[in-house]
């Protein structure tokens, strides 16, 4: 909280990413009124789902969050507090690229570069399996385009059991790293009951503010 003050003091913006969790799941609303309250309008959240870890959060449990959440930020929040996902998702709807990669038809969003000068395409996948090169070879900008961050890019979307699911345009199957963490990426996301639930209880609202936004313009 010193560190906040200070950033904004200073008037250094800043987002907040708050991971949800067994112990936090159910305070979906609570979170975004108390991230307010604070004046942090800038909002992440992630699932915690890391192999064994007892703080994993389930799928009902997340999806119950991501619906809390979403009503009080569409009914108190809305032009006020920026949430990553739910800003994403009604980018969507109203026919913007994709912004956050979790929803993203490829993984090609941005890249990693450690201290070494070693570049991979994501921060959840560094690794020697992943690794794409060094900046000591060639300029950043080749990255993007090279044939190894291609491959990992357009893996996200090739899900056989998605492609019969209505909301396959609103994920693709998922963010790869849940996928691995639930045993193999070839799958859809272990949170897909999460997404599921999630996307049934917001679209509706999400094309209302959509029109709204649209009505604005």
């Amino acid at each position: 909280m010193q560190v906040a003050a200070l950033m904004n003091q200073s008037e250094v913006p800043f987002n907040i990413l708050c991971v949800i969790h067994a112990g936090n799941a159910g305070m979906g609303a609570d979170l975004v009124r108390w991230f307010a309250r604070q004046g942090f309008d800038w909002l992440q959240f992630i699932p915690c789902f890391e192999p064994g870890s007892p703080h994993n959060v389930s799928p009902d449990q997340y999806g119950g969050f991501l619906c809390d959440a979403f009503d009080y930020w569409r009914r108190d929040g809305f032009g006020k507090v920026h949430i990553r996902d739910f800003e994403a998702l009604l980018a969507n709807h109203v026919g913007q690229p994709d912004s956050l990669c979790t929803y993203g038809r490829v993984c090609d969003h941005y890249l990693v570069v450690e201290h070494t000068g070693d570049v991979y395409p994501c921060d959840f996948f560094v690794g020697p399996q992943w690794k794409l090169g060094n900046l000591m070879d060639r300029p950043l900008e080749q990255f993007f385009t090279s044939e190894a961050y291609r491959r990992f890019a357009y893996q996200k979307d090739k899900v056989a059991a998605c492609r019969a699911c209505p909301w396959r345009s609103l994920c693709h199957g998922g963010c790869p790293k849940d996928r691995r963490n639930g045993g193999d990426i070839a799958s859809p996301t272990p949170f897909c009951v999460a997404y599921k639930r999630f996307f049934a209880h917001a679209t509706p609202k999400l094309n209302a503010l959509a029109k709204r936004l649209e009505s604005h313009k």
